[in-house]
């Protein structure tokens, strides 16, 4: 009697830690159906995300890209607008830098009064000025001439200028109230005696002729 009773708890022991053990399994099983579950939803929910994510990224890019383009348009209309303008204001801005000079001319000009006795209105003045004067207008007509201008067009855009300088300086020639015959003489030639200088030296090549 008292061994079927050992044997009956005994077996109600085991029978307790069968089902302990099978709950605990159970458990984990869930616990891990239940982990694996919500990883499946996060990865459809980042699935279902993820061309909005693309197409956000899309437009991005593209508006980079069309701002790019924006900008070299500007920058390259920008320099078309330069250069147009530059065209437009290459003589007046030569004949202004030269006439900026002219004061320190003026000022050399007495100074050499003072010192060798030659007077500010002779001619022998006059045409050192009226050469140095044309010089500065050219070197900085040169410098702000656009880039698409070639120098043979820069050399007849200039000598159509001086020429007609010419004509108009030397119809006045006989009659000219203001002025001598050889300062009227060195206005309408002298110009033109410093555009073939420069078109002639090689070696400066201000007019950027060997290009």
């Amino acid at each position: 009697m008292v061994f079927a009773q050992v044997i009956m708890l005994c077996g109600s022991q085991h029978y307790i830690s069968l089902i302990d053990r099978s709950i605990k399994n159970t458990g984990v099983t869930g616990a891990s159906k239940h982990h694996s579950f919500r990883k499946r939803s996060s990865r459809l929910e980042r699935g279902k995300h993820m061309p909005l994510y693309f197409c956000i990224d899309r437009l991005s890019k593209i508006k980079r890209k069309r701002l790019i383009v924006l900008k070299e348009s500007a920058r390259e209309i920008g320099k078309q607008l330069l250069e147009i303008l530059r065209l437009i204001l290459f003589i007046p801005t030569g004949f202004l830098a030269a006439t900026i000079v002219k004061f320190p001319l003026l000022f050399l000009a007495r100074i050499q009064e003072s010192m060798f006795g030659l007077k500010m209105d002779s001619w022998g003045t006059h045409l050192w000025q009226t050469l140095i004067f044309y010089l500065v207008c050219f070197l900085a007509s040169i410098y702000l001439k656009p880039k698409f201008l070639k120098s043979k067009y820069f050399i007849l855009a200039w000598a159509v200028l001086l020429g007609f300088n010419a004509f108009i300086f030397m119809s006045a020639l006989p009659n000219h109230p203001y002025s001598t015959p050889i300062k009227i003489i060195i206005d309408a030639f002298a110009p033109i005696g410093v555009l073939i200088y420069l078109i002639v030296d090689k070696q400066n090549d201000f007019l950027k002729l060997s290009n």
